[in-house]
């Protein structure tokens, strides 16, 4: 297993078109593709040139309908919250903003239809997160492990890390469906 020296983590989809960072005091608020920032953070780590060519070509759609054959038969498959996980296929599955985040390639287990899951997932809705969870809590959570993030109000709880299930236990769930090739450990946030 590879282990980079940087890593980022978005609370949002990382396939998103551009990021925004906003709200944040003492910074400009930027507008970039995230493929410019991906590719960055890539060549910002200490990978051998091979790995990151592998890694800038991974696969990061989680919200998809496709037509596949499965089990001598073509169905529609409608991926929500989960990713195409063929055998070889490169893929992210990613924490929540205050845990560990996953490069993996696909295993092909037809038994789920050559899928794993995009992420962590919800242990509570949105509107739950507001209701729920502690500001101050959440904040000292990704305070204490020194990650920039951009959690200022209760509206932002939403994307907290309590909101999520435990990235660990889906990881391994899934070990039939993915393998691990790298973990990423949160350093910033960026909302988009």
């Amino acid at each position: 297993m590879i282990t980079p020296t940087l890593s980022l983590a978005t609370s949002s989809a990382i396939l998103m078109s551009s990021a925004t960072m906003q709200d944040c005091p003492g910074t400009r608020t930027i507008t970039v593709p995230t493929t410019v920032i991906e590719t960055r953070i890539v060549k910002e780590t200490r990978y051998r040139d091979e790995e990151r060519e592998r890694i800038l070509d991974m696969l990061f759609e989680h919200n998809y309908a496709t037509i596949e054959n499965h089990f001598g038969k073509n169905v529609i498959v409608h991926r929500k919250g989960a990713t195409k996980a063929t055998k070889g296929l490169k893929g992210i599955i990613p924490g929540s903003q205050g845990t560990k985040s996953y490069i993996v390639e696909g295993l092909g287990n037809p038994e789920s239809f050559m899928s794993c899951s995009h992420g962590a997932g919800r242990k509570m809705g949105r509107k739950a997160a507001h209701k729920a969870l502690s500001l101050s809590d959440e904040q000292k959570k990704l305070d204490d492990q020194g990650i920039l993030h951009a959690i200022r109000g209760v509206k932002d709880l939403d994307e907290a890390p309590g909101a999520y299930k435990d990235i660990e236990t889906v990881m391994d769930n899934q070990r039939d469906l993915v393998k691990v090739l790298v973990e990423l450990t949160p350093l910033a946030v960026i909302k988009g």
